[in-house]
């Protein structure tokens, strides 16, 4: 274990040795745990309660632990902008309040307005409030949206921050529905919304 650990220092993952049961011992990184495979021919990256994450490459086990180390980063950040417990009660109790919308796609669901956290009479200047909220946004040019050179891949990473934060959102605050982020239809605004559509509610 000691080569893993080097590379786990040296990539800059912070992580913890556990005994987890005889002579075994993990290195426990956010909710995942490292452990030597027996043969000593690679190691397992996983929850242990999954036993098919066996036989990884020491490269692979720090790809893995730095995309963990990043989750774990979201977590504390949206922990810190929103009050979970009062989003969770919200939904619960005004998800049945709202109308089925029917979308292009067929489906019927319905949406609710969490909040919002940027008015949509930002326009342009929305990607750039939303990254830098999230601590996102270096290299960007927050003052002049228009400037193409430096926010050519403000969209791009607007979408990126968006998909890492619905994933952490719903880990955080599992529900019958989905947590996301994204533009309001009506006034542009970008929002934070709850929905749930009609096949998950028949099949609770």
């Amino acid at each position: 274990m000691e080569r893993i650990k080097r590379e786990l220092t040296e990539a800059g993952i912070p992580y913890a040795s556990e005994y987890l049961g005889g002579n075994i011992i993990g290195l426990r990184i956010g909710n995942m745990y490292v452990v030597e495979h027996g043969s000593g021919q690679g190691y397992y990256f996983g929850n242990l309660e999954n036993e098919s994450y066996t036989c990884r490459t020491i490269k692979e086990v720090i790809k893995l632990a730095k995309h963990e180390k990043e989750i774990r980063k979201m977590e504390e950040k949206l922990k810190e902008i929103f009050d979970l417990e009062r989003i969770r009660k919200y939904a619960e109790t005004n998800i049945s309040l709202t109308e089925w919308v029917e979308k292009d796609c067929g489906e019927t669901r319905k949406i609710l307005l969490i909040a919002t956290l940027v008015e949509g009479g930002y326009g342009a200047y929305i990607p750039g409030m939303v990254l830098e909220l999230f601590g996102q946004a270096e290299g960007y040019d927050l003052e002049n949206p228009y400037n193409f050179e430096k926010n050519e891949a403000i969209y791009d990473a607007l979408i990126s921050l968006e998909i890492e934060v619905n994933e952490c959102l719903n880990q955080l605050l599992p529900s019958k529905g989905w947590y996301y982020m994204g533009y309001h239809e009506a006034d542009g605004s970008y929002c934070l919304f709850y929905e749930e559509c009609e096949e998950e509610m028949e099949q609770v």
